[in-house]
């Protein structure tokens, strides 16, 4: 039987090699055999003849074929991968080190190269010569990733993204152009990779920056030859900018703000400068990396915002492609930008259409927010939020789920020792509406009777009970 199973992995082995060897890429075949549970005495010397029986049918370097035992612990699994990967990482430097050369090589001759398909619709188009660096840069960069090689990759994507931003590049395509969304779409994947960079190598004040300069850089040629951004297109982008920063903070797992976070040590709230930065350089408070619960609140409130301008759409606008004039069509191409987001007849469609939800992403941002907060206990913060939240569900009619979560919190309102009435009295308003949908007497009249007690807003509650 070990002869017949021998023989399967030795046919299997020269299939996968020869598949790969034609297919004219460089590889480092590497095969790796994990045993079954049930041997008996003399496996190791049995393992050794059979291992060097498949090598020498299928041409292996010894170094190129391993075992896993059937009782290998989890730790030695993991101390296994480990090795291999170092085994394997001189193979991958050299090889993406020779793509970087190439690439480099091929940048420096300052030459355009021949389109490998005409420049039509749905093929390549040509570039001019700054293009082609922006495509250069881009390859290094990805490359120097690969290396694992971070400030190397850090300077290529910046030089690529100074030049997709300059006056050859950018500046020349018109905003109704297809192409303007494309250099959007390279734009902001160039910053995300930048601040990946940044945040990798511990520089997290120069992330900040870099993520609000991006934001500046990108509303201001939006405003200057797209279509502005006083529209929903705009505010939807804003709150994918703010998720991703939280996405990014999350994957960095920088130790004083990850979320990994215990009940004894919450965790700083935001980054200290990095040491590079001059002493004496002023930070701005927006320039401290703050932990990820901030980004997804941010990223909450322009999709409030983005709901808003949707609702302000005309009607005429709503209407879908195919019941719309060739005219309308064109207007609606000129006026709105749907860039990463749907059209107008899908965002805000027609009574009766159902399009975009934007209270479900709201109320998942605000969860995940409201969860952040809560880890550091800022409790004055996860009050706001948890208003915030219940408010939209109510806005959905879920009134059962709004009461629950406020109720909790009227009793141990930070606001109420702090002596903020006025915030006190939204809170108790929005409770008490919550436990009048649901029949909760008991909590309408504990609410009622503190509202009356306040002398600051308690003629004006008395007055409108009355009424």
């Amino acid at each position: 039987m070990n002869s017949l199973r021998d023989n399967q992995l030795k046919i299997e082995i020269n299939s996968l090699k020869k598949e790969w060897q034609s297919s004219g890429y460089k590889t480092r075949f590497v095969v790796v055999l994990i045993s079954e549970d049930g041997e008996e005495g003399g496996y190791e010397g049995e393992i050794d003849d059979r291992i060097a029986g498949i090598r020498r049918a299928t041409n292996l370097e010894p170094r190129s074929i391993f075992v896993i035992p059937p009782d290998a612990t989890s730790s030695e699994l993991q101390d296994f991968v480990k090795s291999l990967f170092s085994l394997l990482q001189p193979s991958v430097v050299e090889y993406y080190r020779d793509l970087s050369k190439h690439a480099r090589r091929k940048r420096n001759r300052n030459s355009i190269p021949p389109p490998t398909a005409p420049p039509t619709t749905g093929t390549s188009q040509t570039l001019s010569s700054q293009g082609w660096n922006v495509r250069y840069e881009f390859k290094l960069g990805i490359f120097a990733e690969f290396r694992q090689e971070m400030d190397a990759a850090c300077r290529s994507y910046e030089s690529a993204y100074d030049t997709l931003f300059g006056h050859e590049v950018f500046e020349i395509i018109a905003g109704w152009n297809p192409r303007f969304n494309d250099a959007r779409l390279l734009a902001d994947a160039l910053a995300i990779r930048i601040m990946r960079c940044l945040l990798w190598t511990g520089q997290t004040t120069a992330a900040a920056r870099l993520w609000a300069d991006h934001r500046i850089r990108v509303k201001d040629i939006v405003n200057r030859r797209g279509k502005g951004s006083k529209h929903y297109g705009w505010e939807a982008w804003e709150a994918r900018w703010s998720m991703i920063m939280a996405q990014l903070i999350r994957r960095a797992e920088i130790p004083s703000i990850s979320s990994g976070i215990s009940p004894e040590e919450p965790g700083e709230l935001y980054t200290l400068p990095e040491k590079s930065i001059p002493t004496g350089e002023r930070v701005k408070p927006w320039e401290h990396l703050h932990h990820e619960g901030y980004w997804l609140h941010r990223s909450a409130k322009h999709t409030m915002i983005r709901r808003a301008l949707a609702l302000e759409i005309p009607t005429e606008d709503r209407i879908p492609p195919g019941q719309s004039p060739a005219s309308q069509l064109a207007n609606k191409s000129y006026l709105y930008d749907t860039y990463l987001v749907p059209d107008t007849h899908a965002e805000a469609p027609q009574e009766g259409r159902t399009g975009f939800d934007h209270s479900i992403l709201i109320l998942s941002t605000l969860k995940a927010a409201l969860e952040e907060f809560s880890k550091r206990h800022q409790i004055r913060k996860v009050e706001s939020l948890s208003l915030e939240t219940a408010e939209e569900y109510m806005r959905l009619g879920a009134w059962s789920e709004a009461h629950s979560l406020l109720k909790p919190l009227w009793a141990t309102l930070s606001w109420r020792r702090s002596g903020w009435w006025h915030l006190m009295l939204n809170f108790g308003w929005t409770l008490r509406e919550c436990a009048l949908r649901v029949q909760d007497s008991e909590t309408v009249l504990r609410v009622d009777w503190e509202l009356l007690n306040k002398s600051e807003f308690g003629l004006d509650f008395l007055f409108f009970i009355s009424c």
